[in-house]
């Protein structure tokens, strides 16, 4: 079952609340991202400057499980789950979210295709909603899952 929206409202609002807390003040805007997979993510946060210029944050520790759970929490089986989350703040205190549910999550570094098998056992969807690169992972990760058998 779907986390209710009261519940994500309120688990963004103390992300929110984290990330605001882990900057200076002279910020504009702030865009804390979230990516992930089951068993991994990453994080990023930028911070723009009331005088234009940007500068890379760190995404607050505690707001990591808070988003692994929001994830969770939004699954869907008509649709899955999200890979990546996109907060944005902007002053005086408006915030938006937006969600990838079919764009492949960026991590720095090449993910095993059976993470993707494990993160679709995990947050089923219908195969016509999968995205063709996930498709792509997917074949990937049967033909290691059937050499890892053959293997023993």
């Amino acid at each position: 079952m779907t986390m209710p929206p009261d519940e994500q409202h309120q688990i963004l609002q103390n992300v929110g609340g984290l990330v605001l807390d882990s900057v200076d003040d002279d910020w504009d805007e702030i865009t804390a991202t979230y990516s992930a997979l089951v068993g991994m993510s990453t994080t990023s946060l930028t911070v723009t400057t009331r005088d234009g210029r940007t500068r890379k944050g760190k995404f607050p520790l505690r707001a990591v499980p808070m988003m692994s759970e929001l994830r969770a929490g939004m699954h869907d089986e008509e649709k899955g789950t999200w890979y990546t989350a996109k907060y944005t703040i902007q002053r005086p205190g408006k915030f938006s979210v937006s969600y990838e549910y079919d764009t492949e999550p960026v991590f720095g570094f090449e993910i095993d295709p059976r993470t993707f098998y494990e993160d679709l056992d995990h947050y089923p969807r219908p195969f016509e909603t999968l995205p063709e690169w996930l498709r792509g992972k997917l074949v990937e990760a049967l033909e290691l899952i059937k050499q890892d058998e053959r293997n023993g």
